[in-house]
Parts: C-alpha cells; sequence; structure tokens
C-alpha cells in the first residue's frame, strides 16, 4: 500500500502543506518553533540511514516509518534523539532482508538494524494484550495495521509516523493537534493506558515538564488515581525516567506534577508533601534542565540543607539503584551547601568542589537563596568568588614542605604527618601560607602529641 495514500489513516499531512495559521493555543515551549515535520532537519547521518532503511523495506514491500519521539521532536523544532522505523514487516523478515542485525528486542518486535553504520530499532507493528505485571505485555501480536500500533502507544504527541522517503506525516490519534493546543493527552482510556505500564505516569510528568504541555484533565484524573501502581515498577525505571526529567524539563513543573499526581511516595518512597511553596520556590528559579544531582536533591530532600535531609536522601536514592556516579553527585552537592551554610573555611569548600559539579553547586545555592531560604546573597556571592579563583579543573597546591622536610623537622611518621600536610595545603589554598618561611612558621606553631 502507497503510505501516501493511506485514506484510513487520520490527519495524514502532505509535505508542502505548514499548520494552520489560524492555530492559537501554541505550546508555551514550541511557540516560535512549531513546524512541519521533515526529515531535512535530522542530522545528515540520521537521514542516510533512516532512507536506506526505508527503502530497502519498500523495494521489498513493507511500509517503514519514523515514529515517535523523533517525529513529535522535529514538529516542535527541536533536535532530535535517535530515530526509530516502525514496519510491518516481521522480526524475521527484517532480519533476512539486512546483514548486520542484533535481536535485542526481538520477543517484542524490535530488531536493531546496523547495516549502514549506526544502528536503528526497527519495530514490528503491534496490538498488545493485556499486562500482568504492570510493565510488559503478557503477549504481543504482530500486526499489519499502522493504526493499530498507534492505538497501543502512550500518549497521542508519541503516535506520529513520518515517511522518511516522502515526507508524509500519519497522525492517526491526532498527536499534532495537541500538540499545536498545547495537550498531553493519553491514546484511548487513559486509565488502561496507566495500568498497563505505571511507568506512564512518570512519562506524562516527563513530557508535560520537558515540551510544557498542559494534561488533558481526563488523563491526569486517571494518572492520579492510578499513581500507587508505580510502585510495582523497578526502581531502575524509576530512576532513568526521572533523571531524563531532571537533565530536560522544567524543574518547577515537574516536581509540582510528582506532588499533585501523588507519586512520589510510590516512585521515590517520599512520604507527604514534596512541592510545598519553598521547594516551588527554588524549583522555579533553578528552571529548565538543572541536572539529575540537582533534581533529586530538591525532590528527596525538600528546600532544607543539613546532615539529616543528606541521611534521608542517601537512603531513598540507594532504594533506586544510581549510577555510583550520580550517587556520589547528589551527596557532593548537599556536602557542599551544608559546609556553605555553616561557614566553612574556604579550604574545606575547595575541597568540596571534587565531588560536585560546579554550576549545579552555584546554580543550587543560588536558587536558595532567591527563594530565600537557607541561603542569602552573601553565600551566593561566596561561593562565586570562590570557584572563580578554584575552578574544577586547578589542582590543590603541592605544599611547600613536603614528608620528608616534615621528617628533618622532627615531625614523626603516622597520622599525625598526614593531618600536617593537609594543613600545610588548606592553608595555602587559603593564602595563609604564600612562602616557604610562613610553612616553617606553621609547623612550628603546631601543637605536638
Amino acid at each position: 500500500m502507497d503510505p501516501v495514500d493511506r485514506g484510513a489513516v487520520a490527519h495524514t499531512i502532505d509535505p508542502t502543506n505548514e499548520p494552520s495559521a489560524n492555530s492559537t493555543a501554541w505550546p508555551r515551549y514550541a511557540a516560535s518553533t512549531m513546524q512541519r515535520p521533515t526529515t531535512a532537519r535530522l542530522p545528515d547521518s540520521q537521514v542516510g540511514v533512516s532512507t536506506a532503511i526505508a527503502r530497502r523495506l519498500r523495494d521489498a514491500g513493507h511500509e517503514a516509518w519514523l515514529v515517535g519521539g523523533c517525529v513529535r521532536d522535529l514538529a516542535l523544532g527541536r533536535p532530535s534523539g535517535d530515530v526509530d522505523i516502525a514496519t510491518d514487516a516481521r522480526p524475521e523478515r527484517v532480519e533476512a532482508l539486512f546483514e548486520r542485525t542484533i535481536g535485542v528486542g526481538r520477543a517484542f518486535g524490535t530488531v536493531v538494524v546496523a547495516d549502514f553504520g549506526e544502528g536503528v530499532e526497527v519495530t514490528t507493528f503491534r496490538a498488545e494484550g493485556a499486562y500482568s505485571d504492570g510493565r510488559r505485555p503478557d503477549r504481543v501480536a504482530f500486526s499489519d495495521s499502522l493504526e493499530e500500533d498507534a492505538a497501543r502507544r502512550d500518549f497521542t504527541v508519541n503516535a506520529l509516523f513520518l515517511d522518511p522517503l516522502t515526507d508524509a506525516l500519519a497522525d492517526p490519534t491526532g498527536g499534532l493537534a495537541d500538540l499545536e493546543t498545547g495537550l498531553l493527552r493519553a491514546i484511548g482510556a487513559p486509565e488502561q493506558r496507566f495500568t498497563e505500564d505505571s511507568l506512564r505516569v512518570l512519562r506524562l510528568v516527563r513530557f508535560a515538564a520537558t515540551h510544557d504541555l498542559e494534561v488533558e484533565p481526563g488523563t491526569f484524573a486517571a494518572a492520579r488515581s492510578t499513581a500507587p501502581l508505580v510502585a510495582r515498577v523497578a526502581k531502575e525505571r524509576v530512576l532513568a525516567e526521572l533523571t531524563k526529567t531532571f537533565e530536560r524539563g522544567d524543574l518547577a513543573r515537574a516536581i509540582g506534577l510528582i506532588d499533585d499526581l501523588g507519586v512520589a511516595a510510590p516512585a521515590v518512597g517520599r512520604d507527604g508533601e514534596v512541592a510545598g511553596a519553598a521547594e516551588r520556590r527554588v524549583a522555579q528559579a533553578l528552571g529548565r534542565g538543572p541536572g539529575a544531582e540537582v533534581g533529586f536533591a530538591l525532590l528527596l530532600t525538600g528546600a532544607v540543607v543539613g546532615a539529616d535531609a543528606r541521611a534521608r536522601t542517601a537512603t531513598l536514592l540507594g532504594d533506586l539503584h544510581p549510577s555510583r556516579e550520580l550517587a556520589r553527585a547528589v551527596d557532593g552537592l548537599l556536602v557542599g551547601c551544608e559546609l556553605l551554610l555553616d561557614d566553612a573555611p574556604d579550604a574545606a569548600l575547595v575541597r568540596a568542589r571534587t565531588s560536585v559539579r560546579p554550576s549545579a553547586w552555584r546554580a543550587y545555592v543560588a536558587a536558595f537563596a532567591a527563594a530565600g531560604e537557607c541561603f542569602d546573597e552573601r553565600h551566593a556571592e561566596r561561593l562565586e568568588r570562590l570557584l572563580a579563583r578554584w575552578p574544577a579543573e586547578r589542582e590543590l597546591p603541592a605544599p611547600l614542605l613536603d614528608a620528608r622536610a616534615l621528617q628533618e623537622l622532627g615531625v614523626e611518621r603516622g597520622p599525625g604527618l598526614g593531618a600536617l600536610l593537609r594543613a600545610l595545603v588548606d592553608a595555602q589554598i587559603e593564602e595563609r601560607v604564600v612562602t616557604r618561611d610562613d610553612a616553617l612558621a606553621l609547623v612550628r606553631a603546631a601543637p605536638t602529641e
């Protein structure tokens, strides 16, 4: 079947037409960028790979469409991530048509095609049954119908299909119109969508926060009523979804939705209100895409700084099985903030910067100061001055007196020697020791055991 002539597909868009000039309720984030999806705005490498795969499938009598987030992002005028292709060809047929394939998700119809360099997921149209575990369908029935495949997806804005060879758009669920009006709407019966895969409640948060979409009332109500089911989702999936949200989305919108939906307890184990007035002010100041460590720190700790809050955050984050790097970044951020709040010496703050992303530290303190919580402008200015003098790439100074020199001065080997070396470096950081004579004076004045 010629994909351009699919009479059964609602909203099949002629590639020469732009979105309606009468649309007035554009998404806030996309207001100046909403445009007709076209592969011309994909990176050259993605154009080459996707058209080569599509052409081979078409020559063999099959359909081939770019699908999902890639098409949505093209419509919003945003950089696209990976491209995915949907087809009526069965997995074994895809494997027969291409030489280099990886059956990473073959049981669910997905085969990675790597014939043209960059691997692309090619997935057979599907019609799915029940989800007993709230994660994956009990059975996957392959389909010949694009419409049936669209009907099993989560939100209308993710059910857009673009022909990589002709730029025709298939939009069977009205996703383009929803993008134009700034609406996030579940496909079909919302409660069924969220019951099938409970992670979709958090995906709702991510898409709304990332694309500035208003959640359709029925979709919101269904997400809220099914939010407790998020507790059955694997913690690694929760972590990954929230990480994407904090790296790309508007933080105030995200934590506001998490609170309003009541999903914080089942998702991350934090009971009670997570987005009170103070948290919302801080999040508003942090803005869009502040980073995973910032998002998790605020969500799990709230608008407070201190040892108790840091310990609670470490416990809640640990339950999500984070990477060592993320756990270290969150703890480093909170340690750095605690030291700053306690007016710790400059040397302690300089040493702390090795465990925290300086831009995240600056942003977190500045946001708290702007919100009138914990910090004030004095703290923010002190941190800014310190990080300007000691950027992340600047190494700590070597002590003006090394271990051998200290031993020659009568300092015995052991913990005391290490502590004295550290004290020397700290004094040099704070410019209390500048010369060798200054270092000798510090050593002579140091108490002996």
